[in-house]
């Protein structure tokens, strides 16, 4: 559900992007219509111009599409029919905001056991190592005080109250010496299977240990490239600003301003879905841990 709504938002932040991608190239383009107009550039600048507006209007039904195939998604993943949530999730909406702090540091390996698979894993160990004592158990004698119990009176009318009861001063005694041997096997076929659990319980730990590595490891590699790709859109869209300008003048050719207006989006584009890959980086994170947590905080004293 959150991986299927960050996509549906960062989508729609996407088509944004293109929309307002498009109008510039347009009005670019009528730029460029207007200079060939009064004979300041040859046509081959207007073709550019326009066919770079029409390729990046070519990715808006592609957008509009995916948007809707997560609308419909998240509506099969409530049980609810795959149109029903698009009145509520059709207007565009910013992704959802990071925690702060976004992570804690030195996360305790405990939260692991918060898994299901660990907890199942765990529970199997100590069944395992329980059967072992119950097992071993058989080897010994046991005691059977109600043996010597019995009853005074043979007939119903004379059962009445504690004293019709009576105790022998010998209990019973059961004792399993000729089955030893059938008995020492089993005990070894229980610790072989504790033994099994245990390697069961330790794959199912390390499997549960590297998810949350690795969710680590994608998270802050991601979050590094947010960074970039912020520099890189700014970088972008200043050198657009100084090349429109240039190019109104005069001063440089609108093969620059088309290399300035599709790296910067693609820059704008690559960092909405770096956005969202944050976002669900923390998603896998927090399902390899079982569930979020808090960082506690430490009251400031009054």
């Amino acid at each position: 559900m959150a991986t299927n709504y960050v996509s549906l938002r960062a989508t729609q932040e996407q088509l944004d992007i293109a929309r307002k991608s498009v109008a510039a190239q347009k009005q670019n383009a009528d730029v460029t219509r207007e200079r060939y107009r009064l004979g300041l550039i040859s046509a081959v600048d207007v073709a550019q111009a326009e066919g770079q507006a029409a390729s990046t209007a070519a990715d808006i039904p592609t957008l509009e599409s995916s948007i809707k195939q997560s609308i419909h998604r998240l509506g099969i993943l409530l049980g609810l029919p795959p149109e029903s949530l698009l009145p509520l999730l059709s207007a565009p909406k910013p992704l959802p905001e990071l925690p702060t702090p976004l992570l804690a540091t030195g996360l305790p390996s405990d939260l692991l056991y918060r898994r299901p698979d660990v907890r199942q894993a765990e529970r199997k160990l100590a069944a395992a190592s329980a059967d072992i004592g119950v097992a071993t158990a058989d080897l010994y004698p046991k005691f059977d005080l109600t043996a010597g119990l019995g009853l005074q009176g043979s007939m119903p009318s004379k059962i009445v109250g504690f004293s019709t009861w009576y105790w022998s001063v010998i209990p019973g005694l059961t004792w399993p010496m000729f089955d030893a041997g059938k008995i020492r096997a089993t005990v070894e076929k229980k610790k072989a299977l504790y033994e099994e659990s245990l390697a069961s319980y330790k794959a199912t730990f390390h499997t549960a240990l590297e998810d949350v590595e690795n969710a680590l490891a994608a998270y802050y590699a991601e979050r590094e490239r947010e960074h970039h790709l912020v520099l890189s859109v700014a970088a972008y869209q200043e050198a657009l600003d100084v090349d429109n300008e240039r190019y109104t003048r005069g001063l440089t050719t609108f093969l620059t301003v088309l290399t300035d207006q599709a790296a910067l989006y693609s820059a704008q584009t690559a960092l909405s879905k770096s956005r969202a890959n944050l976002r669900t980086d923390l998603v896998s994170l927090y399902k390899a841990l079982g569930g979020g947590w808090k960082v506690a905080t430490a009251k400031a004293a009054s």
